[in-house]
């Protein structure tokens, strides 16, 4: 059953019943479009299933402007490591005749000459229907009109990846007033929150977001534990250590490291208490964006084998992958000046690290709207 799923023919036949979904999801859409008649469209992306692809038709059929908000750190490794050892998608000798034949007739939807983003049956669907993006390992590609970026690095990264300049708008992300708030009112918060938590203030605090491991498919349940006492154990020995979770990450499978190792996990959002850390340790993760803003010196750790290059443009970062070294690059971290002036250019941190960044949505629609 799985091989007759990866032939030429099942996904010619997935194409034509994804097809007539998307004309019967249009002419939902189409009736909502003639209730609301809207002046403004914001969507997630260009580069989703669902009712998206209607989304974009319609407003694009009534030349409205459709603005992509900045929502998280979007890059290519993150879908590519979904992909991998995928036959319909990864072009290989094992791939389906439909792969071969999708990369010698429209070639730019591959990354790296190898990889398509959707599965050839969705390709040809959205083919069909008009709204399969340009390029979709990079969101804003397609039909959209204004996407919208946290960073100049980002705006750079989008822009070598084929989006016009004129699409790019630098507001930063929608957690950047709650952060810089934050950061304005560490010290008063890092007081209350070393109380609340029965904490000694003569000793240095450590943040350390939790790799989601387990909860992402990067490992099993086994490794996954193995790998939380570990880095809980390392990180807590001579400091104060304060734990964030992940909301997809179940508190009360967690709570037992803080009896084990005494450390507390957090109640607060990350966002509002990061700026009192003195060091902050996490696994690939756009909050390092947010530590690094705080003036917090960072660490990312992988011993997990993702080898992302990501950040490898900052320079304030230590990123760690061998167990051994993590004690003594803590150490390091905690009682040497780190310098931040590189990677705050990078992050546009005097343009975007302020509580305006809803007054800069605000003017980008009042612009496009034309008010």
């Amino acid at each position: 059953l799985r091989w007759i799923r990866s032939t030429t023919i099942f996904e010619l036949f997935k194409a034509v019943k994804i097809y007539f979904k998307l004309r019967k999801q249009d002419q939902w859409m189409a009736n909502r479009f003639n209730e609301i008649n809207p002046h403004l469209a914001i969507s997630n992306g260009d580069r989703h299933g669902g009712l998206e692809p209607a989304f974009l038709k319609q407003a694009t059929k009534y030349s409205i402007k459709i603005i992509v908000p900045y929502f998280s750190n979007s890059g290519i490794q993150g879908p590519l490591k979904t992909q991998l050892g995928r036959r319909l998608v990864e072009r290989t000798w094992k791939s389906p005749l439909i792969t071969h034949l999708l990369y010698y007739t429209m070639g730019h939807q591959f990354y790296n000459k190898k990889y398509l983003f959707f599965d050839p049956s969705m390709t040809l669907a959205l083919k069909l229907f008009g709204t399969l993006s340009n390029y979709p390992w990079q969101i804003g590609a397609g039909l959209v009109t204004n996407v919208c970026v946290d960073s100049q690095n980002t705006w750079n990264r989008y822009h070598l990846n084929g989006l016009d300049k004129e699409k790019l708008n630098l507001v930063g992300e929608t957690n950047h007033p709650d952060i810089y708030r934050g950061f304005k009112n560490k010290d008063e918060i890092k007081a209350k929150i070393l109380g609340k938590y029965g904490m000694a203030s003569e000793k240095k605090c450590i943040i350390c977001s939790l790799p989601q491991l387990y909860e992402h498919g990067f490992a099993d349940e086994a490794t996954h534990w193995e790998e939380m006492n570990f880095l809980t154990k390392s990180l807590s020995e001579h400091c104060n250590l304060l734990i964030s979770l992940h909301p997809k990450m179940n508190r009360n499978s967690y709570v037992f490291l803080e009896k084990k190792f005494g450390v507390r996990i957090l109640n607060e959002p990350l966002k509002n208490v990061i700026a009192i850390a003195d060091l902050f340790v996490a696994t690939f993760s756009s909050t390092i964006y947010w530590s690094i803003l705080c003036e917090v010196p960072s660490i990312v750790v992988d011993f997990y084998g993702f080898n992302y290059d990501a950040f490898d443009f900052f320079s304030s970062i230590d990123i760690v992958k061998e167990k051994t070294a993590l004690s003594e690059i803590v150490f390091k971290k905690l009682h040497s000046k780190t310098d931040f002036q590189n990677d705050w250019k990078e992050l546009s941190r005097d343009v975007i690290f302020n509580d305006q960044t809803i007054n800069r949505y605000f003017k980008l629609i009042q612009n496009e709207q034309n008010l």
